[in-house]
């Protein structure tokens, strides 16, 4: 006789992780792209500056 509770607890601990995956990886996409971003906006601040001095 097996207990089904151990499947059952897999099953979560699977749920949790993939949730955990997919809540930390969101966030971590939309500060690379921001970082992405500011970085773009500094260079061609830099770009502009020094075509002009």
């Amino acid at each position: 006789m097996s207990h089904a509770l151990p499947s059952l607890i897999k099953m979560h601990i699977a749920k949790d992780l993939g949730y955990g995956l997919i809540l930390g990886v969101i966030p971590g996409v939309w500060f690379k792209y921001q970082i992405g971003k500011s970085i773009q906006k500094r260079e061609q601040f830099y770009a502009a500056y020094d075509k002009n001095n």
